[in-house]
C-alpha cells in the first residue's frame, strides 16, 4: 500500500537540499525527506529506489521490465509506511523518466508525475531562473567536489571560469527544459513553486510566507525550524565567483538574458500576447484510441492539452504502464463466466473501461455504472455512445454510499479536469466543489428505484443476478458495501475493490468476513479479490484453468486512431 507522499522536483543547484533539511524527519514531525532516491550514485542508501530494486530483480528478473516499474515503486514507497509521515522524494528533471513505461512518448507527462497527480500528492516546484547562477554553481560544486556541505570552511575553490559557449548552450537548453517541466506541471494540485531567489529571506531562513504555503499545501504543521543545515557554496556576488566577468558580461550584453548578472536581477516581464509575433500557441488535440484488452476492442475519447492527456488512465494503457493488468484480468473471467443475462455493478466508473469492457465480452451482460462528477460522467457517456452500447451500459450520476444522502464531491482541480483519484473525503486543497446525490447499491432491489434506474427499460432490472461488483471510490469501500448488505445477502457476488493502504485493507477485510466472504490481495496492485467463502475453492480452480488460455494478467494494447484527430489552437 502506498503511503502518503508529496515530490520535490527541480534541477540540480536550485535549492533541494537546503529545503530537503528543513522537511527532514529530525526537522519536522510529519515530513520524511528521502533525498535523491534516483541518484546513480546512491546504490546501498536505504532511500535509494535503485538500492530496494536490485532486491526486486533478484526475486523476479521480470522486475527489470519496464512495465513492472510502478509496482516497483508503490513497493519502495511501502517500505517507509511504519513512520507514519509524509515521504517526499527528491526528484530530478532529469530523472522523472525512471519509471516511464514502455513505449513512453518522449514529450508525454512522466508516469511518475501521472502518479501524483491521480493520488492528489503535493508537489513542490523548485527552481532557479537565473541560469548564470545554476551554472557557476554547478562549477564550484564540481570543482570542490563538493554539493552539499553544511560547513563554508568545506568549500575552498570560490571562483571559477566560465566557459561561454557551454554557457549560452546550457541557458538556451535549460529554458526549453523548463518549458516542459511547466507544461506538464500546469494543473497539478497541490503545487508550491518556489524560486530560488525568493525562497529564503535576508537572514538566509526559508521565507515565513514560503514555509506557510508549503504547510497549507500538506495539511501539515507550521514548519518552525526554518534554518537550512547547507550552506551556499558560491559568493553572493557573481563578480567575486566569476573570473572571467568581463567576457561573461560582453557575451550577455544586449541579450535577454543580460538580467542574469544583476545583483538580485529578475527577468524582464514578457511581453503581452498580442504582441507576441510567431510565439508558440497553446494546441488542444481531441482524439479517439483504440485499446485491445485480452482480445477484446473498445475506443475511448480523449483530450491533451499541452500539460498532458486529460484521461491519464487512457494515456497509461497505450503506453503500457497500466497498473491493473491483474485486476482486468480477474474482471474478465467474472463477466465470461457470469450467468445468462447476468448484471455487473461498475462503481466509480471513471471514464467506463470496466463497464465498456463487460459490454464487448457479454452481449447479454449489463452494466450499471456509477460515477458521481459531471464532467467525468459526460465522458463516461461519451465513450459509451463512441462504441454503441448504448442499451447494455446503464450511466447513473449517482454516487453510492450506505444510505440515500445528499453528498459534497470535492474537487482538487478546476472544472474541466476528469478528477481521477478524486475523494469525499479530501484533505489536500479544493478548486471546487460539486452537490451529489448518493444511494445505497441496494436501491437497485428496490420496486421505485432512484433516479436514472427508474427508467422503463430497467423494469426487469431486479431479476438480472449480480454477478461481479467494481467499487473504485478512493477510501470509501467500506461505506459503499454497507449499502449493500441486502444485495451480498441475495446474490453473493464477487468483488474487486480498491485498497489505499493497510488501514483500508483491514477494514474491507473486517466488511467480508462479518458476510462471509474470503478476501484475496490481488499480487503488485492496490486492490483485492473478494468472494464468498463457499465459492472460494471453486472460484481458484476456475480462475486457474481460464488463466492457463487468458494469463493471470490482461494483456493490453492501444494506439490514437490517427483519422479521429482533430486540433484547435488557444
Amino acid at each position: 500500500m502506498v503511503p502518503p507522499f508529496g515530490l520535490l522536483v527541480a534541477r540540480q543547484r536550485s535549492g533541494t537540499g537546503a529545503l530537503g533539511s528543513l522537511l527532514d524527519r529530525q526537522n519536522h514531525p510529519q515530513f520524511y525527506y528521502l533525498g535523491e532516491i534516483f541518484h546513480p550514485e546512491g546504490l546501498g542508501d536505504r532511500h535509494n529506489y535503485f538500492t530496494h530494486l536490485v532486491d526486486y530483480v533478484r526475486e523476479d528478473p521480470l522486475n527489470a521490465m519496464a512495465q513492472n516499474a510502478p509496482q516497483n515503486f508503490r513497493r519502495f514507497l511501502a517500505t517507509f509506511a511504519g513512520e507514519g509521515r509524509t515521504l517526499l522524494p527528491d526528484v530530478k528533471y532529469d530523472s522523472l523518466h525512471s519509471l516511464n513505461g514502455p513505449w513512453h512518448a518522449p514529450l508525454a507527462r512522466p508516469w511518475l508525475l501521472e502518479l501524483a497527480r491521480a493520488e492528489g500528492a503535493p508537489i513542490i516546484h523548485l527552481t532557479r531562473k537565473n541560469l548564470l547562477e545554476v551554472f557557476v554553481s554547478g562549477l564550484l560544486a564540481a570543482a570542490n567536489k563538493i554539493w552539499h556541505t553544511a560547513d563554508a570552511a568545506d568549500v575552498r575553490i570560490r571562483s571559477a571560469v566560465v566557459d561561454i559557449a557551454k554557457l549560452l548552450r546550457f541557458i538556451d537548453g535549460m529554458q526549453r527544459e523548463r518549458e516542459v517541466i511547466e507544461q506538464w506541471l500546469d494543473g497539478h494540485r497541490p503545487l508550491v513553486t518556489l524560486d530560488y531567489q525568493e525562497m529564503f529571506d535576508a537572514e538566509g531562513l526559508l521565507a515565513r510566507e514560503k514555509a506557510d504555503e508549503i504547510a497549507r499545501a500538506f495539511a501539515a504543521d507550521p514548519i518552525t525550524q526554518r534554518k537550512p543545515s547547507f550552506v551556499k557554496q558560491a559568493p553572493r556576488s557573481l563578480a567575486e565567483s566569476i573570473r572571467n566577468y568581463d567576457e561573461v558580461e560582453r557575451a550577455l550584453a544586449g541579450t535577454p538574458h543580460a538580467w542574469m548578472l544583476t545583483e538580485d536581477g529578475a527577468p524582464p516581464a514578457p511581453p503581452a500576447p498580442a504582441a507576441i509575433k510567431g510565439s508558440p500557441v497553446k494546441k488542444f488535440v481531441f482524439q479517439n484510441s483504440a485499446l485491445t484488452i485480452n482480445g477484446h476492442g473498445v475506443t475511448m475519447h480523449s483530450i491533451t492539452a499541452p500539460w498532458g492527456e486529460d484521461d491519464n488512465l487512457l494515456g497509461a494503457m497505450r503506453q503500457g504502464s497500466f497498473d491493473e493488468p491483474r485486476s482486468l484480468a480477474y474482471w474478465l473471467f467474472l463477466v465470461e463466466s457470469a450467468p445468462q443475462n447476468a448484471m455487473v455493478l461498475d462503481v466509480g466508473a471513471y471514464t467506463g473501461l470496466f463497464s465498456l469492457l463487460t459490454a464487448r465480452a457479454r452481449r447479454d451482460v449489463l452494466s450499471i455504472a456509477f460515477e458521481p462528477s459531471s464532467v467525468t460522467f459526460g465522458r463516461l457517456v461519451y465513450n459509451i455512445q463512441l462504441n454503441g452500447f448504448n442499451p447494455r451500459i446503464v450511466p447513473c450520476h449517482l454516487a453510492a454510499w450506505k444510505q440515500e444522502e445528499i453528498l459534497t464531491l470535492p474537487h482538487r482541480y478546476g472544472f474541466f479536469s476528469l478528477c481521477s483519484g478524486e475523494k469525499i473525503t479530501q484533505t489536500q486543497a479544493v478548486d471546487h466543489t460539486e452537490t451529489v446525490k448518493a444511494v445505497p447499491l441496494d436501491s437497485i432491489l428496490q420496486p421505485a428505484r432512484p433516479d436514472y434506474l427508474n427508467a422503463p427499460q430497467l423494469a426487469a432490472i431486479a431479476e438480472r443476478p449480480v454477478a461481479a461488483v467494481k467499487i473504485d471510490v478512493e477510501g470509501v469501500e467500506p461505506e459503499v458495501l454497507e449499502g449493500a448488505r441486502h444485495l451480498i445477502a441475495a446474490y453473493r457476488p464477487a468483488f474487486i475493490c480498491e485498497t489505499l493502504d493497510a488501514a483500508a485493507q483491514e477494514r474491507l477485510t473486517a466488511f467480508f468476513t462479518s458476510v462471509g466472504y474470503a478476501v484475496i490481495p490481488i499480487a503488485g496492485e492496490r486492490n483485492v479479490l473478494a468472494v464468498s467463502e463457499g465459492r472460494h475453492a471453486a472460484f481458484e480452480r476456475e480462475f486457474a484453468a481460464w488463466a492457463e488460455r487468458s494469463g493471470t494478467a490482461a494483456t493490453i494494447g492501444g494506439h490514437v486512431i490517427e483519422g479521429s484527430r482533430f486540433e484547435t489552437e488557444l
